[in-house]
């Protein structure tokens, strides 16, 4: 198998990033971690 790494423009390393960091704090929020008012501040 091989792997081939592709550079990623500003842009798309900006959506990338906040959809990750969204999908970060649900889950703490739905484990029960974080409240969901401070969720996105605790990932970040």
């Amino acid at each position: 198998m091989q792997i081939t790494f592709v550079p990623l423009s500003e842009e798309q390393f900006n959506r990338y990033y906040e959809t990750k960091l969204q999908e970060y704090a649900h889950e703490h929020v739905k484990a029960g971690n974080w409240s969901e008012e401070n969720a996105l501040e605790n990932a970040a």
